[in-house]
C-alpha cells in the first residue's frame, strides 16, 4: 500500500465569545437545526470556515490521508501513532481529531485556563512524594471535572468541530478517545486512564463525549500516574481522537513480544467476541493465543470458555498468524516492541492503536543474562547484525568455559544452556554460569563482583558468599596458582603470536578483492572467518579473563598490604593510579596522531585559511574526485594507517575510515577551529606526565608500606606485590592491543563480505550486497564453501532483517532473567538509585577531580555537540568514541567497570571518570553545571542550566 502524506489544513478562528447552552438545550439536535431555528451566527460560521484564517485546531480524515506526517502538530501521543500507521499503510479506520490548541481555546474562552492552570500547580509534583491526594484536593478536581462538562462551547468551537465530526457521523457511530500530549510514550503508555466513549451517533452526543475526555485529565488516577513518572503535569494537554466505530466480530491486543516471559520472537494475542472494550477493562476473559513468527508456528493457545470453544474458536489459525505478522511488521516500523488495539470485522483487520510495550518481564527466560563489558566492547551498544552475533557468540561459548576449566573452576554440574545468547537483538553473556562456577573459591562474594562489572543488584544482603573451609582453601589455592600460571603462559604467547597474526593480516589487506575470481575470494573469505577470526579472537578474549583476574588478585594484595598497616582497605584512587600511566596503548595512537596532524596544519596560515573557507562536504568532494589540497599527504597516511577504525567498529554495516572518512575530517576540523586554551599537544602531553607522575608516586607509597612490614615477610612482598603490579599491567596492555588486532579482522571481514555481497547483486541473488550479514556464520560459510545458494535464502533474510530493525531503537536492558524480574523475585524492584539525591554515586574509573557543563548525549552520531571542557555523560562508550576524549574534562557511564574502556582511555588521557552510574543520562540535566570526582566515583549537580 503506497503511504499516504498528512499534514494539518488550518481551521479559522471565528470569535471567542461564547454561546451558552447552546448545545445543552438541545442536545440531541443537529447543529444546522439549531442554527436555522435560532438564527444565530452559527450557520454563517460553518459556510465561511474556508473564507477565515485557519488556525491548528482540527485535523480532518481528507488531510490525514493527504498530506505530509511532519505537520502533525499537537494531536497527542495515541492519534499521532494512528498518523504514523497511516504514513505507512497500515489499515486504520476513518478518523479525525480535535487538537491540543482546540482545548486550550476552549479553555481560554470558557474563563476556566487560570483555574486548571491554578489546580494543577496546587498538586504535589513528582518531588514531593507519593502520598495521596487529599480529601480537599479530590473535591477541588471533582467540581472541575463537572464544570468541564458542563461549559458550553462557543459557535466557533462548534463550527470547527462539525467540520471534522459530521463526515465520520454520516457513515455511522463514533468512538471518542482521549490522545493526551504525554500519552504512549516509551516510559509511560497512560493505559486506560483516560476516557474513551464508544457507539457515539449524534454531533450532540460527540460534544458531550469530547468533553468527558477533556475531564479525564483531571481525574486522580491520571495525575497520580504522571507524578510518579516524573512527567510535568503543566504539559499534560489534552487532544481528542474521533474514530470511526469497527462493527467488529472479534477483537483484543496483542504484544509483539511477549511481555509476561519476554520471549523476544513470540507474539501474545488476545482476543474476544465483539468488540474489545470488554476485554480492555477486564469484564471478559481473552482467549489467548501465541505464535512463535521466526518459526512460523503457533506455540500456545488458551481457550476462553466465555468466548468460544475448541469447535468455535474466536480466531482461525490463518487470523492468529495475519495478527502476528502485522505486530512484527509495525514492530520492525518503529523499532522497539509494541502492544496493538485491533478488531476484526466483515472488511478485514482494522488497527485501532499502537504504542510502545513500557514494560517487559523476563520470568520466563532462564538463567541470568547481562550485556556487562560488552556494550563498552561494541558488540551490544546497538542491535546486532546475525553474523556479528554468530562471530561472537561462537568464540565465546568456546573460550569462557575452556578458560574456566584450565585454571581449575569445572561446573559444579551439567551446564545446558550456552555462554552467550542473542535477547532483544544484542548479545549477552551467562553471567549466573560464571558466578556458579566462582562460588567454588574461597571469599567469592556476590554483591562485590556485580559492583565491579555494573551489573545491576536484584537482592538484598551480600548475596550468594563462599566460607573459607580446609576443603574450599585447597581449591582456591590450586586455582590460584594454575590462574598465575595462566598470566605467565599469556604474557610469553601474546608477543610471541602477535608479529604472526599481523603478517596474516597484511596478506588480507593487499588482496585487491574486485580483481579475485569468485572461487578465490570465497576461499580467502572461509580462511578469514575459520581460523584467522576464531584464533585471534579466542586468544584476545583469553588475555580479557586473565586480565580480569589478575586485576582482582592485585586489588586483593592492595588490600592485604593496607590491612597489615592497620587499614580497613585501599583507597579507591589507589588502584585507579597504579594501573594508569600506560605507554603507547594501541586505542591512543589514532589520537595522538590527529593531534599531531592538527599541530603541523596549524603552523601555516595559508593551510589554516583553506581549511577554514571548505567545510566537510567539500573537503569529502575534493577526496573522493582525488584533488590536492593542503594536507592531503599527510591526512592520506593518516587514514591508511587508521583504514580499519570507525565509528562502531563491532557494527559490520558500519562504513570504516577508508570508505567514509568524514568523521575523521570532522573531528580534526574541531580540533583545528575550537578555541583551546592551550596547544592541545601540550595538554595531552601534560595530562600524561601528571598520570604517569601519580603511578610513579603510588607506586613509592606502596614500597614504603613494604618496608614498614616486618623483616621476615618484607622480602616476599616486595617481589610478589611487584609481580602482581607488573602482570596486571601488562595484560592491561596487551587487552588494548589485541583488542586492536581484533578491530582489523572485523575489518577484513566486512570487505570481504561486501565484495563476495556485491557479486552475488549481480547475479540476481541479492538485493544489496549489505545483506550477507543477516545470515550467520554458518550459513554463510555452506555458502562459500558449496557455491550454492542456502535453502528459503530469502526467508532467512526477511526473518533476520525483521528481527533485526525490530530492536534498534528499543531502551534494552542491561541484565535479564528470572531473578531480575520483580514478578518472580518477590523482590518489589531492583534497587535503582534515588533520582532526587544531591550527590550520585557510581564506580571510580578515572582519578582526579573538575567542574564543567554535562553534554548528556545517547549515542555518538550525537558527539558533534561535545565542547572543549565538557563532561561527557552517556549510556556507554566504546572505541569510537577515542577521538572525542581529549576534548573532555570528565566523562559518566551508566555501565562499565574499572577495567572497561571508557575507564583505561580516560585514566590515559588524564580526566576524571565515574562509570556505572545508573540512570546517569536522566538523573543528570544537560548543560547543568556538575561536579565530578573519578577517584570516589561521585558527582553533584551545582547548577540547573539550559543546554
Amino acid at each position: 500500500m503506497r503511504p499516504w502524506r498528512l499534514e494539518f489544513r488550518l481551521c479559522p478562528v471565528l470569535w471567542s465569545a461564547a454561546s451558552p447552552g447552546l448545545y445543552g438545550r438541545h442536545r440531541r439536535e443537529n447543529l444546522a437545526d439549531v442554527a436555522r431555528r435560532r438564527k444565530n451566527p452559527v450557520r454563517t460560521a460553518i459556510q465561511s470556515v474556508s473564507e477565515q484564517q485557519r488556525a491548528p485546531l482540527c485535523l480532518s480524515w481528507a488531510e490525514v490521508k493527504g498530506k505530509n506526517q511532519a505537520s502533525a502538530h499537537r494531536i497527542g501521543g495515541k492519534a499521532g501513532s494512528l498518523l504514523w500507521l497511516v504514513h505507512h499503510g497500515f489499515p486504520v479506520p476513518e478518523w479525525s481529531a480535535l487538537t491540543g490548541a482546540f482545548w486550550q481555546r476552549f479553555l481560554e474562552q470558557s474563563g476556566l485556563k487560570a483555574d486548571a492552570e491554578g489546580l494543577l500547580q496546587g498538586l504535589p509534583d513528582s518531588s514531593a512524594g507519593r502520598g495521596e491526594m487529599d480529601a480537599d484536593q479530590l473535591r477541588k478536581l471533582e467540581r472541575f471535572r463537572r464544570r468541564i462538562q458542563r461549559q458550553a462551547w462557543s459557535p466557533a468551537l462548534l463550527a470547527e468541530f462539525h467540520q471534522v465530526v459530521q463526515p465520520l457521523l454520516k457513515n455511522g457511530p463514533i468512538a471518542v478517545r482521549s490522545s493526551g500530549a504525554l500519552e504512549d510514550m516509551d516510559q509511560a503508555s497512560f493505559a486506560g486512564q483516560y476516557e474513551t466513549i464508544l457507539n457515539v451517533e449524534s454531533f450532540g452526543e460527540a460534544v458531550r463525549a469530547v468533553a468527558r475526555c477533556w475531564a479525564s485529565a483531571f481525574q486522580p488516577g491520571v495525575l497520580t500516574y504522571a507524578r510518579d513518572k516524573g512527567l510535568p503535569l503543566a504539559k499534560m494537554e489534552m487532544a481528542v481522537l474521533l474514530q470511526r466505530m469497527v462493527q467488529a466480530k472479534s477483537a483484543g491486543v496483542l504484544f509483539s513480544v511477549n511481555p509476561m516471559s519476554g520471549r523476544d520472537d513470540e507474539v501474545l494475542i488476545e482476543a474476544c467476541r465483539g468488540l474489545g472494550d470488554s476485554l480492555v477493562t477486564g469484564t471478559v476473559d481473552p482467549s489467548r493465543y501465541l505464535y512463535h513468527w521466526r518459526g512460523d508456528n503457533q506455540t500456545g493457545k488458551v481457550q476462553s470458555l466465555e468466548n468460544g470453544s475448541s469447535e468455535n474458536p474466536i480466531l482461525s489459525g490463518q487470523q492468529v498468524k495475519t495478527l502476528a505478522q502485522i505486530a512484527v511488521s509495525i514492530q520492525a516500523q518503529r523499532g522497539r516492541p509494541v502492544d496493538v488495539e485491533w478488531a476484526w470485522d466483515h472488511n478485514g483487520l482494522w488497527i485501532l492503536q499502537s504504542r510502545p510495550i513500557t514494560r517487559i518481564h523476563f520470568g520466563g527466560i532462564e538463567g541470568e543474562w547481562t550485556t556487562a563489558d560488552l556494550k563498552d566492547g561494541g558488540v551490544s551498544s546497538g542491535a546486532c547484525t546475525p553474523l556479528m552475533a554468530s562471530l561472537y557468540q561462537e568464540v565465546f561459548n568456546d573460550s569462557l568455559p575452556a578458560y574456566l576449566d584450565g585454571v581449575g573452576l569445572t561446573a559444579p554440574k551439567k551446564e545446558e544452556q550456552p555462554w552467550m545468547r542473542v535477547f532483544a537483538g544484542r548479545p549477552y553473556w551467562n553471567v549466573g554460569y560464571t558466578k556458579q562456577r566462582l562460588q567454588r573459591l574461597p571469599g567469592f562474594h556476590e554483591r562485590r563482583f556485580d559492583q565491579d562489572l555494573g551489573i545491576a543488584i536484584p537482592y538484598s544482603g551480600e548475596g550468594r558468599c563462599t566460607p573459607t573451609t580446609p576443603f574450599n582453601l585447597a581449591r582456591g589455592l590450586m586455582v590460584l596458582a594454575r590462574m598465575k600460571k595462566s598470566f605467565r603462559k599469556r604474557l610469553a604467547k601474546n608477543p610471541a603470536m602477535a608479529p604472526g597474526f599481523n603478517r596474516q593480516i597484511q596478506h588480507f589487506e593487499r588482496l585487491a578483492l574486485p580483481y579475485l575470481p569468485d572461487r578465490d575470494l570465497a576461499a580467502e573469505t572461509l580462511s578469514i572467518l575459520q581460523r584467522l577470526h576464531p584464533r585471534i579472537e579466542k586468544e584476545y578474549f583469553y588475555t580479557i579473563y586473565d586480565n580480569s583476574n589478575a586485576q582482582t588478585l592485585f586489588q586483593e594484595k592492595l588490600n592485604q598490604l593496607y590491612r597489615k598497616g592497620g587499614d580497613e582497605s585501599a583507597p579507591k584512587q589507589e588502584t585507579l593510579e597504579l594501573l594508569g600511566g600506560l605507554e603507547n596503548l594501541s586505542h591512543l595512537r589514532p589520537l595522538h596522531e590527529e593531534i599531531s596532524l592538527a599541530r603541523n596544519l596549524k603552523r601555516n596560515a595559508a593551510v589554516m585559511s583553506w581549511w577554514r573557507r571548505n567545510d566537510d562536504e567539500a573537503l569529502y568532494r575534493q577526496w573522493q574526485n582525488g584533488e590536492w589540497f593542503p594536507g592531503r599527504a599527510r591526512l592520506e597516511d593518516y587514514l591508511q594507517a587508521y583504514r580499519h577504525l570507525a565509528a562502531h567498529t563491532l557494527e559490520l554495516q558500519c562504513p570504516r575510515w577508508e570508505e567514509d572518512p568524514r568523521p575523521v575530517f570532522a573531528s580534526l576540523r574541531r580540533r583545528l577551529f575550537n578555541s583551546v586554551p592551550e596547544d592541545p599537544a601540550n595538554s595531552e602531553n601534560r595530562r600524561q606526565f601528571l598520570q604517569k607522575r601519580a603511578f610513579h608516586f603510588r607506586q613509592a607509597h606502596c614500597n614504603k608500606r613494604i618496608a614498614a612490614l616486618p623483616p621476615v615477610l618484607r622480602n616476599y612482598w616486595r617481589r610478589s606485590f611487584r609481580k602482581s603490579l607488573e602482570t596486571t599491567r601488562d595484560l592491561l596492555w596487551w587487552r588494548e592491543e589485541m583488542r586492536s588486532l581484533s578491530t582489523r579482522v572485523y575489518y577484513q571481514i566486512r570487505r570481504f563480505c561486501l565484495e563476495f555481497g556485491r557479486r552475488q547483486v549481480q547475479n540476481g541473488i541479492l538485493n544489496r550486497a549489505e545483506d550477507v550479514f543477516f545470515l550467520n556464520r554458518a550459513s554463510l560459510c555452506q555458502w562459500l564453501r558449496s557455491g550454492k545458494t542456502p535453502y528459503s535464502l530469502d526467508r532467512k533474510l526477511q526473518l533476520n532483517q525483521l528481527y533485526y530493525r525490530g530492536f534498534q531503537e528499543f531502551a534494552y536492558p542491561d541484565e535479564i532473567g528470572k531473578r531480575f524480574d520483580p514478578s518472580t523475585t518477590g523482590q518489589d524492584q531492583i534497587q535503582m538509585p534515588d533520582s532526587s539525591a544531591a550527590t550520585m554515586e557510581g564506580i571510580a574509573g578515572s582519578p582526579g577531580q573538575c567542574e564543567g557543563t554535562a553534554r548528556v548525549i545517547s549515542s555518538l552520531e550525537q558527539a558533534s555537540r561535545i565542547q572543549n571542557g565538557d563532561i561527557l555523560v552517556t549510556r556507554f562508550t566504546d572505541p569510537g568514541w577515542t577521538t572525542y576524549f581529549s576534548h573532555l574534562a570528565g566523562v559518566i557511564t551508566e555501565t562499565g567497570g574499572v577495567l572497561s574502556h571508557a575507564a583505561v582511555i580516560a585514566r590515559e588521557c588524564g580526566f576524571p571518570a565515574v562509570l556505572a552510574l545508573k540512570d546517569a543520562t536522566h538523573r543528570i540535566p544537560d548543560g547543568a553545571r556538575i561536579q565530578l570526582d573519578g577517584g570516589s566515583g561521585t558527582v553533584r549537580v551545582l547548577e540547573e542550566q539550559a543546554a
